[in-house]
């Protein structure tokens, strides 16, 4: 089974009709059906929230709100606790490719995983050169 990191602007995806939407959900869809396992750091849910909350195309209420918070416990993703290796991976990758620590994570997630790191984050993309670091639009379900 292959394993994926989603970073929240892919997850945020799932969510509110964007760009690339059907890339996160065709992922969605691969991890439903076992086809790809899917790690998130524990902020995850914060952030796909606060992306929610503040999107301009759509004002969410607090019972939405409530809603995407419940789906995304449903999707029992593999969730990562802040472990020391973790964070000291993302303290390198933030100083590394001038990324917030919010960012590095998922990167640093992704590598100690082994992982291919799904983002639609343009810096991510732009700073980040790493050959497991890939735009959603370059998902293909399996």
């Amino acid at each position: 089974m292959a394993r994926v990191v989603a970073d929240a602007s892919v997850i945020v995806k799932l969510f509110v009709n964007e760009v690339y939407t059907n890339k996160a959900l065709e992922l969605i869809n691969d991890y439903a059906s076992e086809t790809i396992a899917i790690a998130v750091p524990s902020l995850l849910v914060y952030e796909v929230l606060n992306g929610v909350r503040f999107n301009t195309s759509k004002k969410f209420s607090s019972e939405e709100l409530k809603k995407v918070a419940e789906t995304i416990q449903e999707y029992n993703f593999t969730v990562m606790q802040p472990s020391q290796n973790l964070l000291e991976e993302a303290i390198k990758m933030s100083h590394k490719y001038s990324l917030t620590i919010y960012d590095a994570i998922y990167v640093a997630l992704a590598s100690i995983q082994n992982a291919v790191l799904y983002t639609a984050d343009m810096n991510i993309i732009k700073n980040v050169k790493l050959p497991f670091v890939k735009h959603i639009k370059d998902f293909v379900s399996r």
